[in-house]
């Protein structure tokens, strides 16, 4: 299995991220999640709504990162690419072309406002429920309920 260490950059996005997903969001959150061969930057659950979101973030390789958020369409209801605000902007038609077409959803990072802008909901994922039920263990870390 490749391991995914994020940069220090990517590390401090990532950390906002969650941040948000948790305190703005009220998803239980969890980073660098091993799953599945795979580890997704960020997966949340949120009990209310009962749904799983898993989070792929990239600063620039966006081809990658649509790629590992397309993986982890298998283990979330909702599977997002998340990219800073000010990078994308030469790439956007093309980036908002191949979400559309594998039903990923798209989160725009404004660190300096401290903000998470959905730009595109993605398409419900169908997901085993005994792997929906293992992984809502691993974020909520007490029988899948956030407190």
């Amino acid at each position: 299995m490749q391991q995914n260490i994020p940069s220090k950059n990517e590390s401090k996005v990532e950390e906002l991220v969650a941040l948000v997903i948790k305190e703005k969001w009220k998803y239980a959150c969890k980073r660098q999640v091993p799953i599945n061969g795979k580890i997704p930057d960020i997966v949340a659950y949120n009990s209310n709504s009962d749904t799983l979101i898993a989070v792929e973030i990239k600063l620039k390789n966006w081809k990658r990162g649509l790629y590992q958020a397309f993986l982890n369409k298998n283990i979330a209801d909702f599977s997002f690419l998340c990219m800073p605000k000010n990078f994308y902007k030469g790439v956007r038609d093309k980036i908002y072309d191949d979400l559309k077409k594998t039903g990923l959803g798209f989160l725009e990072i404004d660190s300096y406002n401290q903000e998470i802008l959905i730009k595109k909901i993605p398409e419900k994922n169908v997901i085993r429920a005994e792997r929906r039920e293992n992984l809502k263990k691993i974020v909520c870390g007490n029988g899948g309920e956030y407190e």
